[in-house]
């Protein structure tokens, strides 16, 4: 593969616009795609580059945020990430690997297996930041009597829902969510609101691979889930208290924010 100019580069990426197919949108409006380019690969070539990366190591990057228009399929925007960014589109970033994590961190399906348990877990360390990533581990270690895995085993499942995502300022973002859980015959839905710090272009502890998955380098910090029911959806509430009646289950929705290498 050899080196592409700036005016090649442009011209795919103008080709990729053209081409890009009709997308389903997670939160109604848009769909963002992050795109984790090597500086010295065409877009063209990226099949080729994501079979060859373990060969090549990735040292330099070239990432670029694409914004899709669900209701016509169209490229509407097209930016390099760096300094000059505007703003309004890091936000949007943001947005989708935060809701992202949230569903890969409280999202459960004993069904697909440990292996891919593992996978789903992993990806969501990426976008830790060191102490919560630690923290998150602990949640989720077999020894935690606690864990999904430990309460709900191979039968059960956690599905989350989005309420709604808010800027709060100062790179502080903030989520209202719903958990329906299933636990045999049980199903029973909680409520939560989640903040979190954030920082961008943050490769600290990413490994080659990792960085593939976060190629924008976005972490989370200072986690902190507040619960807005009376119950933990995964501890087993007391008998006494008198419940209130379960929501109807809504169908399990996959995650749209996807990364393109």
């Amino acid at each position: 593969m050899l080196p592409q100019t700036k005016d090649q580069l442009d011209a795919q990426l103008k080709a990729l616009q053209e081409s890009v197919k009709k997308s389903e949108n997670r939160n109604g409006k848009i769909t963002l795609w992050s795109l984790g380019l090597c500086g010295v690969l065409a877009v063209g070539n990226i099949a080729q580059a994501i079979a060859n990366y373990n060969l090549t190591p990735l040292k330099t990057t070239e990432p670029i945020i694409a914004v899709i228009d669900s209701e016509t399929g169209i490229m509407t925007q097209v930016e390099r990430f760096d300094s000059t960014t505007d703003p309004k589109l890091i936000e949007k970033l943001v947005t989708s690997y935060f809701w992202d994590t949230i569903s890969s961190r409280y999202g459960y399906y004993g069904k697909v297996g440990k292996d891919q348990l593992a996978a789903q877990y992993s990806k969501t360390s990426t976008f830790l930041d060191s102490k919560d990533r630690s923290d998150f581990e602990n949640e989720i270690s077999g020894l935690n009597s606690n864990s999904p895995y430990n309460l709900l085993g191979e039968s059960g499942s956690i599905t989350p829902k989005i309420i709604s995502l808010n800027f709060l300022g100062n790179n502080k973002v903030q989520a209202n969510f719903k958990t329906t859980v299933v636990k045999g015959a049980q199903v029973q839905q909680f409520s939560y609101t989640v903040t979190a710090d954030y920082v961008t272009d943050n490769f600290d502890d990413l490994s080659v691979k990792d960085r593939w998955i976060n190629p924008f380098g976005v972490k989370f910090k200072n986690w902190n889930l507040t619960q807005n029911s009376s119950n933990d959806a995964l501890i087993a509430p007391p008998s006494s208290p008198v419940l209130p009646t379960p929501e109807s289950v809504p169908a399990p929705e996959s995650a749209t924010a996807q990364t393109t290498n």
